[in-house]
């Protein structure tokens, strides 16, 4: 095989590859249902997702087949402000089989704002879809209606990989069926070409 052939073919499966891996994320966190959240230790959250100025008070996880989803709790180091004057950071991930594209929400209330840049929120669906695909999950379960946008780097490149070899496989045996069913029927397996009787097929040169 030619190099420059060779450089084409893995291009072209690697893009393969990280469409599918962000189509199924997308499809896992708008049509599945959001895992139960549960305690776990605050050292396992990110310093990022605590606003300057407050501490980390709590913090929940939760994960599923597809799904890993956080929410982290906490209050302002200046103790003299109300109780009601803390953040919630809600965060998650999705992909397959790593974890590949993500979302954060900062809410400070000390601010009164969503710190969190909009493109780090995902993307949220129209009513519609958000009520159709809530049709489809299972009753009873939180339902998440956002399109994250933030890569996960070590899920993102694995899940590339992966997705992009079962591109190649598929298309690999696609290939192969097609050129056997172009065999019984007379024609080049490449070109389809009518070669029956023939030693070479004369449109593309390649032989039986």
């Amino acid at each position: 095989m030619r190099p420059a052939r060779l450089v084409t073919g893995v291009l072209t499966y690697a893009a393969a590859g990280a469409v599918l891996t962000v189509l199924i994320a997308w499809a896992s966190a708008l049509w599945l249902p959001d895992p139960k959240l549960g305690p776990v230790a605050t050292s396992r959250a990110k310093a990022s997702w605590v606003p300057a100025g407050h501490e980390l008070e709590n913090t929940f996880r939760g994960e599923r087949f597809g799904a890993t989803r956080w929410q982290i709790q906490g209050a302002p180091l200046d103790t003299a402000r109300p109780v009601f004057d803390s953040f919630v950071t809600n965060a998650g991930s999705w992909g397959l089989p790593m974890r590949s594209v993500g979302y954060v929400k900062i809410y400070d209330a000390r601010a009164r704002t969503t710190r969190s840049p909009t493109w780090m929120r995902g993307v949220i669906m129209p009513v519609w879809v958000q009520s159709w695909a809530m049709k489809l999950s299972p009753k009873g379960t939180p339902y998440h209606g956002t399109l994250p946008l933030v890569p996960q780097w070590t899920g993102l490149v694995v899940d590339t990989a992966f997705w992009g070899l079962v591109a190649f496989g598929v298309a690999h045996m696609f290939v192969r069926w097609r050129g056997a069913r172009r065999v019984r029927r007379g024609r080049c397996r490449v070109c389809g070409y009518y070669v029956s009787g023939l030693k070479a097929c004369p449109e593309c040169g390649d032989m039986p």
